[in-house]
């Protein structure tokens, strides 16, 4: 398995159930930025810093995402005109 598929394997885990299947991947001076929160931007510089945020806005969130998986592709021929569709 590839680091990168090792990497998005656990993205997923953390998405679907497994909360902390990340954190053991964030570097010490990992940058994590929300510049769209709900709230105005947050920012968190360092790993123990996102960790401090992180563990309590967990054990707060009730649930966790479904699974869900691509069967098949798009395809995207370039803007199209709003008001004829061409």
């Amino acid at each position: 398995m590839t680091d990168l598929w090792m990497i998005i394997e656990s993205l997923g885990r953390s998405w679907t159930g497994d909360r902390a299947a990340m954190d053991d991947l964030l570097a010490d001076d990992v940058v994590i930025e929300a510049p769209f929160a709900a709230g105005g931007p947050a920012r968190w510089d360092g790993r123990e810093e996102w960790l401090a945020f992180a563990v309590p806005a967990r054990a707060g969130y009730p649930g966790a995402v479904r699974p869900v998986y691509a069967v098949g592709r798009v395809r995207d021929d370039g803007p199209r005109d709003r008001r004829t569709g061409v």
